[in-house]
């Protein structure tokens, strides 16, 4: 499933295209290895973010197919700072354990940010590793290896009691072979004395008018709001409960509404920070939640419980994330695991 995806990453049938990549990759990985003095002088940073990852999924059900993904990715790239400016360029690669291919993906790396006092604005690669923390039911968690890095624009503010976070992903342009895919989505934090309520949400389109490319035009939107309570006891841990309502409007093709679908469903969650562990446990119950580019277990018509637990430690210049679950999906005790090890060189 994966590979499927990785071969319809923009260009990659392009010959030009790929010329392009080989030759930005080229002098990015010439100045960043060999260049070093010369980089030096003109105040340009050589970076390098490397995340080594194992994720494996035990699922049996008809509505998702279990996996496991190991491997390594890495982002290296010149990095140049202007006040509050700052210019990236070099490459992108990931490779999967045991592929047949010598590189899975591989994309030019080029960002232009701006930071402010309380805000950023980010354009050209997107870092969707975290998935910009939407929850697996509105962006399953595999996709943070899957499709690692994202293209467009993100917004970000972050204030005493509220934060905002925008951004608009361009993932195909429309083709004689296939429509355009973009998809835009948005995540409001208000926060006040251990209360916390966020807004959710997502919209992905498939369209374009140049080309019509035998597809169909469609959308799909979902969203969350939730409310949280955080309590931190004084020997340390932290205990909390959040509820979440859910709803969905899907449209695969909007010459035909009879292929329309509105779901919905509501989630409770109770957790556990402990220093050396995070517990939680979920429930979820919904109906005709479609979500594209959410976990498709959410779109079962039965309960659904998931216990997770899992901690991320700082290690060096790096963040070691460990994760294991249980899952009991229409019936089934299912679980998943998995861990990641980013290292950052600055």
């Amino acid at each position: 499933m994966p590979a499927m995806l990785l071969t319809e990453v923009r260009g990659r049938n392009n010959l030009k295209s790929l010329r392009v990549v080989r030759l930005v990759s080229s002098i990015a990985v010439l100045l960043v290895f060999g260049g070093w003095p010369a980089v030096d002088a003109l105040a340009w940073k050589p970076e390098v973010d490397a995340h080594f990852f194992l994720d494996n999924t035990e699922y049996f059900s008809d509505l998702r197919v279990g996996e496991t993904l190991l491997g390594v990715n890495a982002a290296a790239y010149l990095a140049h700072d202007a006040g509050p400016l700052r210019f990236e360029i070099g490459g992108f690669a990931q490779r999967y354990s045991g592929s047949e291919d010598d590189i899975d993906w591989f994309s030019p790396w080029l960002r232009l940010k701006a930071t402010g006092k309380s805000w950023e604005l980010i354009t050209g690669a997107l870092d969707s590793r975290e998935q910009y923390f939407l929850g697996d039911a509105l962006s399953e968690s595999q996709r943070s290896i899957t499709v690692p890095i994202e293209e467009g624009l993100q917004i970000r503010y972050h204030g005493e009691h509220f934060a905002e976070d925008l951004w608009l992903s361009w993932f195909k342009l429309n083709t004689a072979e296939h429509r355009e895919f973009i998809a835009v989505g948005s995540r409001s934090t208000l926060s006040w004395t251990g209360w916390e309520g966020e807004l959710a949400w997502r919209i992905s389109h498939h369209g374009g008018q140049l080309y019509h490319a035998d597809q169909p035009v469609g959308d799909n939107l979902a969203g969350r709001l939730s409310l949280q309570y955080r309590y931190v006891l004084d020997a340390g841990p932290a205990l909390g409960t959040r509820a979440s309502l859910f709803g969905s409007y899907d449209r695969p093709d909007r010459s035909d509404e009879n292929l329309d679908t509105q779901g919905n469903g509501y989630e409770v969650a109770v957790f556990a920070n402990f220093p050396w562990v995070d517990l939680r446990i979920a429930y979820f119950k919904g109906q005709d939640f479609i979500v594209e580019l959410g976990n498709p277990i959410y779109r079962t018509g039965e309960p659904l419980w998931r216990g997770t637990l899992g901690k991320s430690f700082a290690i060096g210049p790096s963040t070691l994330t460990v994760k294991a679950e249980a899952l009991r999906l229409e019936g089934e005790v299912e679980y998943a695991y998995g861990v990641s090890w980013e290292v950052f060189f600055r």
